[in-house]
């Protein structure tokens, strides 16, 4: 789309009245999209670039300066300042011209909090300044557990939150199991948990050849003064240790936190493809890794790097002391300023040439060159899989934005719906959505896909949102179909186009398909190859679809069953549900307890604690 001469001189004169001063820039095309965000020191003279003869070589900035309409700018104190503002305006906007991260999860962290009498581990999202010690990120969240898992084995500190630490009436399970030391009950002195402490910080921090020595000359001790039972638990204690080292890799000697950050990149123009890929070192061993790709890669690698530093710490993550990094960013003094601010302490980012640290970077490169090139395959396989759902649907384009909707009830109780939307064959979670049918009583799958189609789209139609996808998928056949249809026809869209999918059923032709799409204007429906990229495609979409709705509407019942149980008995409200809930766990474990047992719940009469039995044991007869 090639602007006329007409739109550049307005562009030119536009540009011209900007102010000189730092800020941010946001090019924007002719519907008032931001197709592109930039800082820059100078505003007018930055953006008046984009207008010279040569701006339209730049591969990955050309297919979104063609379209280019109007620009808007925010002038700022200073280029730091900027800088901070780019990274928020790209997280809001969300221009397809700029790196854009998706990946954008907090990993999992372990906290001790050892300003506790009694300190215990806990997983967390969130480092907070809260005189807690945290490790980590990690982010493979099923190797840490396992961790999680065999450091209470080796050292038996407390899992359960304060509150049962004060209330617990009798130590629990994990008592009896050698896995806690039961501080509730004043079963282990503070100075012994206070060294079983200290010891698995020693392990965290790195230092588990020292732990190891310590626990093995503890266990001969224990078993040349034929203490037999202490040192077999020590023994025990260090086999699970040895496991755990075995699936540590050291890296470095010194025992400093640090990132390293690797890009890997290929394509040019809206085919370019990059990877991040990020090795987390801590106390000198590779913790965990993270390949995070980059959608809308634009600029030299340098730029890379810095879009992706500013953009991946952004004050929910942990920032370590040193980020190693293949090429020093443009603006490395801003970007060292701006992660110093968030740790509070000086963040220094270093281009290894030599030793430890190079060799840890070339890892990462090899890892991130892995990635990109999995990558590649599977944006490979995307893009047939929406190709031959445009020749298989007869569609203009390939369907890059796929929205499918499915419904969910028992027996027309709590009918709920859900939305999943997909782009680019990949799901983005962050849109997806659960309905409460609201305006049909009864058990109908058509009037519920109708009401929630038009819920869904309503705002769209009015153009109060942009939102519209490429195509529609429901769940369900001709009756569905049909409903969506009216839905959309109702709101006066004509489009995106709509399709019915549906099971094949063995009374009908095509019985041997996988699935069977209804499209409208076709009396038959269409059968897709089983074994073909559309096919897993669109049953990935709409099992994920199913899946939602059903997680959903458990959520909803389990509601009613607590609700129904507990909530229906005379003078027991939300204050006694929680608490007895609390203390107990379950409904079911507060209909099994005793009469003395729900007299020990503080506030609890005789005439509530008698109500209560008897309204839950003659629901269970």
């Amino acid at each position: 789309m090639t602007r006329s001469e007409a739109e550049t001189v307005r562009l030119r004169a536009c540009v011209a009245e900007l102010p000189t001063g730092s800020g941010i820039y946001l090019l924007k095309d002719g519907g008032g999209r931001v197709l592109y965000v930039g800082k820059a020191t100078n505003l007018r003279s930055r953006v008046r670039s984009y207008l010279q003869k040569g701006a339209l070589e730049r591969p990955h900035l050309a297919p979104y300066l063609a379209r280019w309409r109007d620009v808007q700018v925010v002038t700022t104190d200073g280029p730091a300042e900027a800088l901070v503002l780019e990274n928020s305006f790209i997280k809001k906007e969300r221009p397809p011209a700029n790196v854009r991260l998706r990946d954008d999860k907090r990993y999992l962290c372990l906290r001790v909090d050892v300003t506790h009498a009694f300190p215990r581990i806990t997983l967390v999202r969130r480092f907070r300044r809260d005189g807690a010690l945290y490790f980590g990120p990690y982010a493979d969240a099923k190797s840490l557990r396992s961790t999680l898992k065999a450091l209470r084995e080796i050292y038996p500190l407390r899992s359960c939150s304060d509150r049962t630490l004060e209330t617990i009436d009798a130590p629990c399970l994990y008592y009896q199991l050698g896995r806690c030391a039961a501080p509730c009950h004043d079963l282990v002195t503070k100075d012994d948990y206070a060294g079983l402490v200290g010891e698995t910080l020693e392990l965290l921090r790195g230092r588990r050849p020292e732990v190891l020595r310590s626990l093995r000359a503890r266990m001969q001790d224990d078993s040349d003064a034929l203490r037999f039972e202490s040192a077999a638990r020590l023994r025990d204690q260090v086999h699970a240790l040895e496991r755990t080292l075995e699936r540590q890799r050291v890296a470095v000697p010194d025992d400093t936190d640090r990132d390293v950050v690797a890009i890997a990149r290929t394509g040019e123009g809206q085919r370019n493809a990059a990877i991040a890929h990020v090795l987390f070192v801590r106390d000198g061993a590779v913790v965990s890794a993270r390949a995070v790709p980059l959608p809308g890669a634009a600029g030299e690698d340098a730029d890379l790097v810095q879009a992706f530093l500013v953009q991946f710490y952004d004050g929910t993550k942990y920032v370590p002391r040193e980020i190693l990094v293949p090429v020093r960013p443009p603006d490395a003094e801003l970007v060292e300023g701006y992660l110093s601010e968030m740790r509070d302490a000086k963040v220094r980012l270093r281009v290894p040439r030599r030793g430890p640290g190079r060799e840890l970077l070339g890892m990462a490169l090899r890892n991130a060159a892995v990635a990109l090139e999995s990558h590649r395959r599977d944006r490979e396989s995307i893009e047939k899989a929406l190709l031959g759902l445009r020749d298989l649907l007869q569609l203009e384009s390939a369907p890059a934005v796929i929205e499918c909707f499915d419904v969910s009830h028992l027996q027309g109780r709590e009918v709920v719906a859900s939305m999943v939307r997909f782009v680019d064959g990949r799901p983005d979670r962050e849109a997806w959505r659960h309905y409460r049918v609201r305006d049909v009583p009864r058990n109908d799958d058509v009037a519920s896909m109708r009401e929630v189609l038009g819920r869904r789209y309503r705002a769209a139609a009015d153009g109060a949102t942009a939102e519209r996808p490429d195509l529609i998928v429901v769940d369900g056949g001709k009756g569905q179909l049909s409903s969506a249809c009216t839905a959309l026809a109702a709101l006066g869209m004509r489009e995106p186009p709509v399709v019915g999918l549906a099971k094949a059923r063995a009374d009908r032709p095509g019985a041997g398909a996988f699935e069977r799409l209804f499209v409208p204007g076709r009396a038959e429906p269409v059968i897709p190859v089983v074994d073909s990229p559309p096919t897993h495609l669109l049953a990935r979409i709409r099992d994920e679809a199913h899946r939602f709705a059903i997680t959903y509407h458990r959520k909803l019942r389990s509601k009613m069953a607590v609700e129904s149980a507990l909530d229906r008995i005379e003078g027991v409200g939300d204050k006694w549900r929680r608490e007895l809930l609390t203390r107990f766990g379950s409904v079911q474990a507060v209909r099994e307890a005793s009469l003395d047992d729900l007299l020990s719940v503080p506030g609890m009469g005789h005439k509530r604690a008698h109500r209560i039995l008897e309204h839950l044991r003659a629901d269970d007869g």
